[in-house]
């Protein structure tokens, strides 16, 4: 477990540091050459001596100076007065975050995992005077009135969270000490391990979309409900502001048109209930809904990062969304033993199902403008995937 730490800590140093430098360079205008080092862009400058000057040996000793005695007292410097007072830092580029985490069953080690790196968030921010902000929601949205265990008819309806005290907004104030960093991190820990405890019917997509959406858009949610963006969770989007929205789940989404889905006694779902959402897709909200929704309550797809932590095979990180589709390994293959979805990817404590919709969601946001990226909850740690969503979200 030392092992594991000290890389884990090694690993945070590196990333800082490149992400540092890579905002150094932005700033001046070099780059990274091949072999790691800086190029300045002053290579026509040879440093090297010029070998084919003659060796004309030492220079003959110069005349002693003549002695002319203790130089003249300058005039004082004028009295200015002290610097005028520059004031405070200027404004720095504002950021919103949006987790959105799974606190169903089975899901303690990969909050765990998320716990471990989110401290990232305000350490980068910090670094590069990002003004951040942090809510965090879970995809427990209930079912509706359905009977189920674990399940009550609303969940956590998309409500900021307030776990651990405090506001439901977690403010990351790039002038503030490192004592409001260790604060900050640590109520960001608490909050993206909400437990393992909601409802099985995971509906990350629809919890996204109720926390941001206005009161005055179309948008209604089940049942006859409005977006909670400038209502329950009032300022959890500023204007000006990029929106980056990380989630994790082991699961794919199940935002459901029709709640019908979720009743186990509803003859026109058959299969297995734990396997429903995947096999009756068309019961399912379409990916348009939520990547209009999504821009149209930040007002711009270019102001917008989804970055997923999710069921994807760890050898597919970075890969063309098309090709993640195709691969046999994303493919809904029921377990009719088990009543389950067959993983995608493997732990050592269990795995994660194959995330589609989140792809496909990824790959339409992308298209529509705005950047994505999906990556593994089956890594052995979130940092990277932390990182790349902080990267995207850097000035630039």
């Amino acid at each position: 477990m030392k092992t594991v730490q000290f890389s884990l800590v090694a690993k945070r140093a590196q990333v800082l540091g490149l992400i540092l430098t890579f905002a150094m360079i932005g700033c001046s205008g070099s780059h990274v050459t091949p072999d790691g080092g800086i190029d300045t862009g002053d290579s026509d400058i040879d440093a090297r001596p010029d070998t084919d000057e003659p060796d004309v040996g030492p220079e003959p000793d110069a005349d002693p100076e003549p002695d002319v005695g203790p130089e003249p007292d300058a005039d004082p410097e004028p009295d200015v007065g002290p610097e005028p007072d520059a004031g405070p830092a200027p404004d720095g580029p504002m950021v919103d975050v949006l987790i959105v985490v799974d606190a169903s069953r089975g899901m303690m080690e990969e909050q765990r995992r998320l716990a471990d790196v989110i401290d990232f968030l305000p350490q980068h921010f910090y670094a590069l005077g990002i003004r951040g902000q942090v809510g965090v929601v879970t995809s427990d949205l209930g079912v509706f009135g359905v009977a189920l265990p674990t399940c009550s008819d609303m969940g956590d309806d998309g409500v900021l969270s307030t776990r651990c005290g405090g506001d439901p907004l977690i403010k990351m104030d790039p002038r503030g000490d490192l004592e409001d960093l260790d604060r900050v991190a640590e109520r960001l820990s608490c909050r993206a391990t909400p437990g393992a405890e909601a409802c099985g019917f995971e509906q990350p997509l629809e919890a996204m979309l109720k926390a941001v959406a206005r009161t005055d858009s179309d948008l209604r949610f089940h049942p006859m409900d409005l977006g909670h963006g400038d209502g329950a969770n009032e300022g959890v989007l500023r204007r000006d502001a990029k929106l980056l929205v990380l989630m994790l789940t082991d699961e794919d989404d199940c935002s459901a048109a029709d709640p019908g889905l979720f009743d186990p006694r509803n003859p026109v779902y058959d299969g297995p209930l734990n396997a429903r959402c995947a096999v009756h897709e068309h019961a399912l909200y379409p990916m348009s809904r939520y990547v209009n929704g999504l821009i149209e309550a930040r007002g711009n797809a270019r102001d917008i990062v989804f970055a997923a932590i999710a069921g994807l095979p760890v050898d597919l990180e970075g890969s063309d969304y098309d090709e993640v589709l195709r691969d046999r390994r994303m493919e809904i293959r029921v377990d009719d033993r088990l009543g389950t979805i067959q993983l995608s990817c493997l732990t050592s404590d269990g795995g994660a199902a194959p995330p589609r919709r989140l792809v496909r969601f990824a790959r339409a946001l992308e298209r529509a403008g705005g950047q994505s990226m999906v990556m593994s909850s089956c890594a052995d740690d979130y940092l990277d995937a932390v990182a790349e969503a902080v990267i995207a979200v850097a000035p630039e």
